[in-house]
């Protein structure tokens, strides 16, 4: 990653003459309370479904269907294309959504080669990276040749939580490929990895207005709506959230905010995010073994999780200074953090909110010291037997899910 980003960074230092320089400075605005109001109704789509040609526009247009009837609502629009070459790409996207990642990647290695279309380099490269492929020179010269796309910002993105794992490098690739344009996903994006909540609520709330992506507004929005002290909104997406049924990541991700027993242990057990929630029972249930081996996969996952988890029993073994250490050491490339806090509470487990109560969440704003300790001495000055802390890797989980909950569990299910 971090020689795609200084590939890219030379292509555009190229063309403009001027050299990329990170952005400083944040905006803050206020939601109105008439937005505030809308901003979580679940209200239909009403966007043609024509318009569906990658993964991308199934979370854009669509929300909470099952998937055996987003098949059929594919396999509908196979029979209504009359162009042979899109048809062939929505077979392929047919085939991802089936786990036949063979008879995709031939079907769009096919198609790619007279049907230019970014949406179609886009399905062939992603499949590419869901098989395990090193994508990285490919990446280059989809970004440099469809600059006015945001499908290879979106894809870059992909990879770099995927294959990496690593907020520091999603923080730096960012600044090479943050783009403006009229579509706010990336946008959002751009806000979410940046920390900046206030401006998070507020590109949430254009995405509302153009009726689009309602199950990863509700997920990306949760969180901050906590640490702007938006109660109001938190509840409303709650609420949305309750109602979805099969939107696999926005079950999962209620359980994460409300500690409600939704999921049963096997469900949890096919993502990463629900392994995590599933090794916290384990070790609230005393299975510390079970718990390890959860941590130890997540870490080969390259998902930051299974550190936290690692950490928090490392901190329980009593080798307090160790887990200072891996914590300070895992955290310090996101310069603040969502923390929360809880004065009453029983565990060992440090750092994992095991006792936290069911919609229970306090939130601050962290903000990571430059040496360790600095570090230890803010959070241990706090932590005692009887209080604990809660560690929340905004936006790690949440960016997974704008890629469609089939697509992230299809990738951890071959990577």
């Amino acid at each position: 990653m971090q020689k795609l980003k200084m590939e890219i960074e030379k292509d555009l230092e190229k063309k403009t003459g001027k050299k990329r320089l990170p952005q400083t400075g944040k905006k803050k605005i206020a939601l109105s309370d008439e937005l505030r109001k809308r901003l979580i109704d679940n209200k239909p789509t009403t966007t043609s479904v024509e318009e569906l040609r990658t993964p991308i526009e199934i979370e854009r247009y669509l929300t909470d269907l099952t998937l055996t009837d987003l098949k059929s609502l594919i396999r509908s629009n196979i029979d209504n294309e009359r162009n042979a070459s899109a048809k062939e790409n929505l077979k392929g996207l047919l085939d991802i959504l089936s786990k036949n990642l063979k008879s995709a990647d031939e079907k769009f290695t096919t198609v790619v080669q007279n049907y230019k279309k970014d949406y179609v380099f886009f399905n062939y490269f992603l499949t590419k990276l869901l098989m395990g492929k090193d994508i990285t020179n490919e990446l280059k010269a989809f970004f440099k040749n469809y600059q006015d796309s945001i499908y290879p910002f979106l894809l870059i993105i992909f990879s770099t939580l995927f294959r990496n794992g690593s907020y520091a490098t999603l923080r730096s690739i960012l600044r090479v490929v943050e783009r403006t344009d009229q579509d706010m996903l990336p946008a959002l994006i751009g806000a979410m990895v940046k920390h900046d909540y206030m401006e998070v609520s507020k590109t949430i709330g254009s995405i509302y207005r153009q009726n689009q992506f309602k199950d990863f507004q509700n997920i990306a929005s949760a969180l901050p709506y906590i640490l702007n002290a938006d109660d109001e909104s938190y509840k409303r997406v709650i609420t949305a959230l309750e109602k979805k049924k099969n939107h696999r990541c926005s079950t999962i991700y209620r359980e994460y905010l409300t500690k409600e027993e939704i999921n049963s242990d096997k469900t949890l057990s096919e993502c990463p995010m629900g392994m995590f929630l599933l090794a916290k029972k384990m070790l609230k249930n005393g299975q510390i073994q079970e718990a390890k081996d959860i941590s130890k996969e997540l870490i080969r996952m390259k998902d930051p999780h299974g550190i936290l988890l690692q950490t928090s029993m490392i901190y329980a073994s009593a080798d307090e200074a160790t887990a200072f250490k891996v914590w300070y050491e895992t955290l310090k490339s996101y310069q603040s953090i969502m923390l929360g806090w809880e004065s009453n509470s029983q565990t060992e487990f440090k750092g994992l909110g095991l006792d936290r109560a069911s919609r229970s969440i306090r939130l601050e704003e962290f903000q990571i010291p430059d040496n360790i300790a600095a570090f230890k001495a803010l959070i241990g000055k706090r932590l005692n037997q009887h209080t604990d802390f809660e560690i929340f890797l905004y936006p790690f989980e949440e960016l997974r899910t704008v890629c469609s909950p089939a697509v992230c569990q299809l990738y951890y299910s071959f990577n």
